[in-house]
């Protein structure tokens, strides 16, 4: 099958967030079941080319020539549009109407691209940024509707609104209407209402998305599609404990000792009481709203204080006040230790040497951090949401098949409930080990999503 990934950044030639790893490890994964899979998305100013292709001519406001580079990442050929005027840019979301006009822009110059270059079977798109191909595709007048379309939603709450924007700034005729209601575009909905398949990061936020509160104002357009769930894999390439060079000793399932050496070596890098009897909880987050950041502001005081664990935090880019807050809550509360900034290696290090994982998130499309830490035999503390609902089975309800512990009310006193049967099931030695090693032997790699992509795919190829 000969297949387009669609991406506005791919690890690690550009990567922001979550989408960047999904858009390296997913087509490397359909790559290995034998497909044709080539990725594209623009050549930012950072991005070296490898070798040229070719160049397309894009209808946009006139003519513009865009250079086709191609790159080879993870085994995927992985195509650069290179145009100075819309991907010459410091960052990639810069936010605004300059972005949307951007990646309207983007998603056009990949029509040309697959008319001119390489013709797909099938186009995988992945949230607002390319959402308008599927629709493009369906009509414009040329050779091009045979080709299959599947529009990926990784998260809703991002759509490609911009107020005041009308159809002529992004170059589209009035048939392009069923995206313009009440005075705005909304380009996610041109993925929603054209493409042939619609699928989202997990199956519980599959069933969320269609309601009002998680739609975000989609949810009538959404219950119109048949909405499919599959849950992201990980890279254990990247996320493996038995031969990750990051953290301090590996370890794997039958070695537990290394994990527990992890957590000592941990405890003394952060200036944390080296005590192996106390549970340390660790965090690796954004700081954004969404990720329940204001439970754990509520939660863990009283914990910490009274010793009952310590804690570390790692926190990403973010909102400023929720940096402030967290920095309050460091000189204020014992056993804590929170530290703001971007540091992959202390992200490994958590991973290994926390004996808990928090993600107390309000709504959470897919979750990564759950999954990894399963790996690392760290136990996942979750809200009963999105993702972390499809793959976290609560323990204090099902001990034989239970993976970590979660609460469902968006409430600090349910986290803070939750986290306590946590460190009481933590003293329970045995019970505690057979828990680790639970986790660590679930199977959460991409090959398994790669698989159920395909099926998809081959259902747009026949609807």
């Amino acid at each position: 099958m000969r297949i387009l990934f669609v991406s506005p950044e791919v690890f690690p030639l550009a990567k922001v967030g979550g989408l960047g790893d999904v858009a390296y490890a997913l087509p490397k994964a359909i790559h290995e079941l034998g497909h044709d899979i080539r990725t594209i998305m623009p050549r930012y100013p950072w991005v070296e080319p490898s070798e040229e292709v070719g160049e397309v001519k894009v209808p946009f406001h006139g003519v513009n020539k865009v250079k086709v580079w191609l790159r080879e990442v993870g085994g995927v050929p992985v195509y650069l549009l290179e145009n100075a005027k819309f991907f010459e840019r410091p960052i990639i979301y810069e936010g605004g109407k300059s972005e949307v006009i951007k990646f309207a822009f983007f998603s056009r110059a990949v029509i040309e691209f697959m008319r001119e270059i390489f013709k797909p079977e099938v186009v995988h798109c992945n949230d607002w940024h390319n959402a308008l191909v599927p629709m493009h595709l369906k009509l414009l007048e040329d050779g091009l509707k045979d080709i299959a379309t599947v529009f990926t939603i990784h998260n809703l709450k991002y759509q490609g609104i911009c107020p005041g924007l009308r159809l002529q700034d992004l170059d589209l005729g009035a048939e392009y209407s069923p995206i313009f209601e009440k005075g705005e575009i909304n380009i996610m909905k041109a993925g929603i209402l054209y493409a042939d398949v619609v699928n989202t990061v997990s199956k519980s936020y599959a069933r969320e998305i269609k309601t009002k509160g998680f739609g975000r104002g989609l949810e009538k357009f959404l219950r119109q599609r048949e909405v499919y769930g599959i849950v992201n894999g990980v890279d254990y390439g990247v996320w493996d404990p038995s031969r990750d060079e990051l953290i301090y000793e590996k370890y794997d399932s039958e070695s537990l000792s290394g994990k527990f050496k992890n957590k000592l070596a941990l405890l003394e890098e952060l200036g944390l009481r080296t005590d192996a009897e106390v549970p340390l909880i660790g965090m690796v987050t954004r700081l954004d709203p969404h990720k329940g950041l204001s439970l754990v502001l509520k939660a863990l005081p009283s914990i910490l204080d009274k010793g009952l664990a310590q804690f570390v935090m790692l926190g990403g880019v973010g909102e400023p006040k929720y940096q402030e807050m967290f920095e309050n809550f460091e000189k204020k509360v014992k056993n804590a230790k929170i530290v703001l900034k971007f540091d992959e290696t202390l992200a490994h290090k958590i991973y290994a040497g926390s004996d808990m994982f928090l993600m107390p998130s309000l709504f959470e499309p897919c979750g990564l951090g759950q999954l990894i830490a399963m790996k690392y035999g760290t136990i996942p503390i979750v809200r009963k949401t999105g993702g972390l609902a499809d793959t976290v089975i609560d323990f204090s309800e099902n001990r034989k098949k239970g993976n970590g512990f979660v609460f469902e009310r968006p409430e600090g006193t349910d986290l803070k409930n939750t986290i306590l049967k946590a460190i009481v099931a933590f003293k329970e030695k045995k019970t505690w080990e057979g828990l680790i090693v639970r986790n660590m032997k679930l199977d959460y790699s991409w090959r398994g999503a790669a698989m159920e992509y395909v099926r998809l795919y081959r259902e747009a190829l026949h609807s």
